[in-house]
């Protein structure tokens, strides 16, 4: 499928900080997922495939429960001691698994409260609406304040030069009439770029400023093109 560098992970936004401070999420299909392609489609890249993940907050989840959320997505294994894990006194939970292209992951923490993701890395062939059903139909009996981000993964011609690339970026925000927050340089020759448009409904806030669009792109030292994320409300991992 494609494959997301460490080091580009350890600059984006935090999940647990970024999608707990949400200003509002309403009918996600029909203003996040279409506003996404199409810009996807006009920036020219091949699209390697799609991630999305699910965020809540609950007071209580058994064992049972856990057992109920992977079966819901396709997990035929046993949860065994296997998949918990201990680390100054917090337990966690991680469940992970393939099913075609797709790539499943349930990661529970316990602490002074249970935090739930619950995410699906998926080729381009697979159906990004149906996935987001999917995802909050499992995490909506246990919370009604589910939190979703959805990222796609381009992949950016080898012969573009570093401006151009930060054109397409440029051209991507006036497609939606959306205005840059923040822009940062990570390791190399990775860069991201934050803002908020008025198309995409599902927003947080973020030092007092409003986010729905995040847009990244990285080197690929080893193919020598460039891959390239677009997010809304920002990228996200569970790890």
């Amino acid at each position: 499928m494609f494959n997301r560098k460490k080091y580009f992970l350890t600059i984006i936004l935090v999940l647990t900080l970024a999608l707990s401070n949400v200003v509002s999420g309403a009918n996600y299909k029909n203003y996040e997922i279409e506003p996404l392609l199409a810009v996807a489609k006009k920036i020219q890249g091949d699209i390697l495939g799609y991630s999305v993940l699910g965020y809540i907050k609950v007071q209580d989840l058994t064992y049972g429960d856990i057992v109920k959320i992977v079966r819901e997505m396709g997990y035929t294994k046993e949860v065994t001691k296997e998949n918990y894990y201990f680390e100054e006194g917090n337990k966690t939970v991680l469940v992970d698994w393939h099913i075609g292209k797709c790539y499943y992951k349930l990661v529970v923490n316990y602490g002074q409260e249970i935090q739930i993701v619950l995410s699906v890395d998926t080729g381009k062939e697979e159906d990004l609406t149906k996935i987001y059903d999917k995802i909050k139909g499992v995490l909506l009996p246990y919370s009604d304040n589910v939190h979703i981000s959805t990222s796609i993964y381009q992949y950016l011609p080898k012969d573009l030069t570093t401006p151009e690339i930060v054109e397409k970026i440029y051209l991507s925000f006036k497609l939606l009439s959306a205005k840059l927050t923040l822009d940062y340089q990570g390791e190399g020759e990775s860069y991201g770029f934050l803002g908020y448009s008025p198309y995409l409904v599902n927003t947080i806030e973020s030092q007092g400023r409003k986010v729905n669009l995040h847009i990244a792109v990285y080197l690929d030292e080893y193919k020598g093109g460039y891959y390239l994320i677009i997010a809304n409300p920002v990228i996200a991992t569970s790890y």
